[in-house]
């Protein structure tokens, strides 16, 4: 069964990290679909009313998935940006 993640964040301030996420974000998204096997979508959106609000939606080919996706590499360039209190993970199986 499909393993899909939403992820809503909210950035710190700043144009430059508005900047940072819009070319990273992207960046991150082709690497992930080129190199980890069980990643099936993973797409960066920005809300087109603020700025600051970011939703990444994923797609796993299972939990197991998505557990070996979870890496450093990923955490270490978002926690720093995002402001964590308002960071939201939603969990469901696709039907």
């Amino acid at each position: 069964m499909v393993y899909v993640v939403i992820a809503n964040m909210y950035a710190n301030e700043g144009a430059d990290i508005e900047q940072q996420l819009r070319t990273k974000l992207p960046e991150l998204a082709r690497g992930f679909l080129e190199t980890e096997k069980g990643t099936l979508t993973w797409i960066p959106l920005q809300d087109t009313k603020d700025p600051r609000k970011w939703t990444i939606f994923e797609r796993y080919e299972n939990e197991t998935s998505f557990a070996a996706h979870a890496t450093e590499e990923i955490q270490a360039f978002l926690i720093p940006k995002i402001d964590v209190t308002k960071l939201e993970l939603r969990f469901y199986n696709e039907l």
